[in-house]
């Protein structure tokens, strides 16, 4: 082997030795030097190229030289070659500040494992006992409700429940629960009693399930439900005030005053009173609308008597015998509702006595007959007489006029 081929050798490893450490650098990339005399595969292993004919490493471990592969133009390359091609890359790269030869290639890098995701378990809020029922304030009830574990695969462990109502008007006689697992899709069941104060407004309010749990791989978790008890005030009212006679007649009608008043805390509605007796028919019905909490209504209710087999104020003509008359019980009946609706009823008994119709004769009193003629008769007289007198007077005054001028005139003649 001459100097020439020594030299292309030496040249040719000292481009594989530069490739090699790119190749390093960048394990996992295919690169290509400058020159285009080197390129390392993606697998990491170096190829050099001379005269767009590449040779790879193991090519040149394996036959010692570059002859079996190389173009016949190209000299072979003597296996002593390579070593110093080696040595003299090393030391031109140990000079420039390369990395060492002893080191070894960086390994890749294994890929990021992705981070599992984990589901939160929820309990839901399944039933509720007193959904559909109203609770009379002042009143005492069961409060069951239902939650179930929704998810399919996550158990529910340490789970601990705490119950808040909105606000005073409503009690519970138990507000902690614990559990130490719901399986998934198991249903856990809790129980206390709700008292609702006297005096609570009638409405509905939220009670509050808060609950604290974790799950299998010791994760923590809080959640909350809510629920809705509807409470009522009790309606009451009476109805005062209604007289009647101890004894009534047949075919007249009476009058009795009469209030209505509401002594419950809730409001009512459409009160009206009602009399139901054998032989009384109200002349209408006594309304008295509606009725806030502690207020009345005042007014009167008139009846008309019949008799005891009257059906309707129209029946006239019902038998008046005996039995038609005579003692009679009655109910006076108050009517009214809630806000919900509902119809309440209070009743007061109460009774009469019908009497026959009462006969008034109606007669004039006469007076004595006395002789009440005559006065009349002696006035008359009495102006008949003093007319004639008067008229007699004038006459007789007429006359002694007359006789003295007739008494002057003669004396006149004579003196003549």
């Amino acid at each position: 082997m001459n100097m020439k081929q020594i030299k292309q050798a030496g040249g040719c490893f000292g481009i594989i030795a530069f490739a090699v450490l790119l190749g390093i650098g960048f394990p996992d990339a295919k690169q290509t030097t400058p020159d285009g005399t080197a390129v390392i595969s993606e697998c990491g292993s170096l190829t050099a190229c001379s005269n767009e004919k590449c040779f790879s490493m193991d090519m040149v471990r394996d036959h010692g030289d570059l002859s079996a592969v190389a173009d016949p133009g190209i000299p072979a390359v003597p296996p002593d070659a390579a070593a110093r091609a080696d040595s003299s890359s090393v030391h031109n790269e140990g000079s420039a500040g390369a990395v060492p030869s002893d080191t070894a290639p960086t390994a890749p890098e294994p890929p990021e494992e992705q981070e599992e995701i984990i589901h939160q378990p929820k309990l839901i809020l399944e039933s509720n006992s007193l959904a559909e029922e109203k609770i009379q304030c002042g009143s005492e009830r069961e409060f069951v409700t239902c939650f179930r574990n929704k998810s399919r695969t996550d158990a529910i462990l340490n789970l601990s429940v705490t119950v808040r109502p909105a606000d005073d008007s409503i009690s519970l006689k138990t507000t902690s629960f614990y559990f130490d697992r719901v399986c998934p899709q198991e249903a856990v069941t809790i129980s206390t009693a709700a008292c609702v104060s006297p005096s609570a407004e009638q409405k509905k309010t939220s009670v509050e399930f808060s609950f604290s749990y974790e799950n299998e791989k010791g994760m923590s978790y809080e959640s909350s439900e809510t629920a809705f008890l509807e409470s009522f005030q009790p309606v009451q009212a009476s109805v005062e005030g209604f007289d009647l006679a101890s004894k009534l007649f047949s075919m007249e009608t009476v009058s009795s005053p009469i209030q209505v008043r509401n002594i419950g805390r809730a409001p009512i509605y459409n009160a009206q009173v009602t009399v139901n007796a054998p032989g009384l028919f109200p002349v209408g019905i006594f309304f008295a609308g509606n009725l806030e909490a502690g207020a009345s209504c005042d007014g009167s209710m008139k009846l008309y008597v019949g008799n005891k087999n009257m059906t309707s104020i129209s029946h006239a003509d019902a038998d008046t015998g005996p039995d038609a008359y005579g003692s009679v019980a009655g109910t006076l009946t108050l009517s009214y509702e809630d806000a919900y609706g509902q119809t309440y009823t209070a009743a007061q008994e109460f009774t009469t006595y019908i009497q026959e119709p009462e006969v008034i004769e109606l007669s004039v009193e006469k007076e004595p007959e006395t002789n009440s003629w005559w006065p009349p008769i002696l006035l008359m007289t009495v102006l008949f007489f003093s007319v004639i007198l008067a008229v007699m007077a004038w006459r007789l005054q007429k006359s002694r006029h007359k006789l003295e001028d007739l008494l002057l005139e003669e004396r006149s003649y004579e003196q003549s």
